[in-house]
């Protein structure tokens, strides 16, 4: 777990935090700045929680072969975002995970673009690609790809969040 710390680079090649192979990495209340990258993400990292955060981008990543246990509690989300504001989820692969992909809990003035989130599994166990909570605030949804869930590739509650890129919830 990484919480309450500021870094804050001395030089335009400074590097923030590396997460590398691990499970459930825990990033809370942390401000990077003046950084080339804030928070690498590699190696298979899985369960990746933000909260409490602004202004990061999570990008060019494969959150993959997220192993499930059968009980609920101990299935892989991808990435988890609570209480967050402007962050970027970029051109990334989110793999078998369940039961959500995405799950945003009151964070807003999130910019998704480029995302594969997809459940291979036949049946699968995704229930949704994303799940959000809260106000989306100016949020925007673009050129992303969900396959592979049990009920709708994207649950907004309770505020609905509208994207031209998004397929209809009624067919």
């Amino acid at each position: 777990m990484v919480s309450g710390l500021e870094i804050v680079g001395q030089h335009e090649e400074a590097d923030g935090i590396r997460i590398e192979g691990v499970m459930r990495p825990t990033i809370t209340g942390v401000l990077l700045r003046k950084l080339r990258h804030g928070i690498h993400v590699t190696g298979r990292a899985r369960n990746v929680l933000m909260e409490d955060c602004s202004q990061m981008v999570i990008g060019n990543n494969c959150f993959g072969h997220n192993a499930d246990y059968g009980v609920e509690r101990e299935l892989c989300t991808g990435v988890t975002l609570r209480n967050c504001r402007n962050i970027i989820l970029s051109s990334s692969q989110i793999l078998d995970s369940a039961p959500y992909g995405i799950r945003l809990d009151n964070s807003s003035d999130i910019t998704m673009t480029a995302m594969t989130v997809q459940d291979r599994r036949n049946p699968p166990l995704q229930k949704s690609a994303v799940y959000w909570t809260g106000s989306p605030g100016q949020s925007i949804v673009t050129a992303c790809r969900f396959a592979g869930y049990l009920e709708r590739p994207f649950v907004a509650e309770p505020v609905p969040v509208y994207s031209a890129c998004l397929p209809s919830q009624n067919g």
